[in-house]
């Protein structure tokens, strides 16, 4: 790639790589990412995380 320097002697690149296309998904893989985002956190595990939160809140006060 090419680089140039404008008036402040800062260099630039004149060229840019091509944005590359996201594979598509499918069959299994897009099963797996669909139940991942769909996946609610348990009630327990909310209740851990806020404890955590409270814990880390008081040690920085």
């Amino acid at each position: 790639m090419d680089r140039e320097k404008n008036e402040r002697g800062v260099e630039y690149m004149s060229t840019m790589k091509p944005i590359q296309a996201t594979p598509e998904l499918s069959g299994e893989d897009a099963e797996k990412l669909i139940r991942d985002v769909n996946r609610k956190p348990t009630k327990e595990a909310l209740e851990w995380k806020k404890l955590l939160q409270r814990c880390l809140k008081e040690l920085k006060e």
